[in-house]
């Protein structure tokens, strides 16, 4: 098969890193959210310390930014499935059979 253009090299290494960074951050910033909120944040029955004090003001900047984050990763699994759906039914190259668990 002929490599990825420039083009699609591009958006590939973008969405897939970019889908890391939201898998990370929007985490952290509900976390943030949660406590600066006033409420305790529990994960898998550990308590997690707030680190910061309460700040409603800065809670709700936090959860804003939380769903925006929410938002953005809902595009780039949008565009990675239509990424992934364009290599198997137009371009009919192998990136689906190097993503496959099976052969």
């Amino acid at each position: 098969d002929p490599p990825l253009n420039a083009f699609e090299r591009i958006v590939s290494t973008s969405v897939h890193h970019l889908l890391y960074v939201g898998l990370v951050v929007m985490p952290l910033l509900g976390w943030a959210a949660t406590a600066t909120g006033g409420f305790p944040v529990e994960f898998f029955h550990w308590h997690l310390s707030g680190l910061l004090g309460k700040n409603e003001a800065l809670s709700e900047t936090l959860f804003m930014w939380h769903e925006r984050v929410g938002w953005a990763l809902v595009v780039l699994i949008t565009l990675h499935v239509a990424g992934a759906l364009f290599h198997w039914r137009i371009k009919r190259d192998n990136v689906m059979k190097r993503m496959s668990l099976f052969d």
